[in-house]
């Protein structure tokens, strides 16, 4: 088999050239000591931030817990499961009281609790949307509010559980 082009061929001067060898691969990996520190101080913040948003799944137990019992309840109002309704103003109250101090929450009954519901979140609006409805609930006979109450009650109190800001671990 003869070459396919006959010598010499092509450049003259390059025949006696011998390739240099290719350089060794990089490294990527960081040679100072200021990347390990960076690296370290970053993953000290991801733990601190892991650490708080652990903290603030716990505090918030007692809101997915509230909500857990909301979804619970059965959707018709029959007179029988009237009264498993008529815990609602304990749950709320109960919610608070873990969310906010006991002092700031007990006393506060009625229009005043209400009022002060309002303005601790405002997503909901109990003295707008279902005045006395809390009170009727809980202290008036069965059957105090009909289903389209309830419902707009009970759409007020999921509503406050869970966009409270809870006092101030949140």
């Amino acid at each position: 088999m003869t070459p396919p082009f006959e010598m010499p061929w092509g450049n003259y001067l390059l025949k006696e050239l011998v390739e240099p060898t290719p350089p060794e691969a990089i490294d990527y990996w960081p040679q100072t000591p200021g990347w390990f520190v960076i690296g370290a101080l970053l993953l000290a913040w991801i733990i601190r931030w892991l650490y708080h948003q652990y903290l603030h799944y716990r505090r918030n137990a007692y809101r997915r817990e509230a909500l857990r019992f909301i979804k619970t309840l059965p959707r018709d109002t029959v007179n029988s499961r009237y009264q498993i309704y008529q815990q609602l103003p304990s749950l709320l109250r109960a919610t608070a009281i873990h969310g906010y101090s006991r002092s700031e929450v007990a006393g506060l009954t009625h229009k005043r609790w209400e009022a002060w519901l309002d303005k601790q979140c405002k997503q909901s609006d109990f003295l707008g949307n279902c005045p006395n409805y809390l009170h009727a609930l809980a202290y008036g006979p069965t059957n105090s509010l009909n289903p389209h109450q309830l419902t707009k009650l009970l759409q007020e109190i999921q509503l406050w559980i869970q966009f409270h800001p809870g006092g101030i671990d949140d």
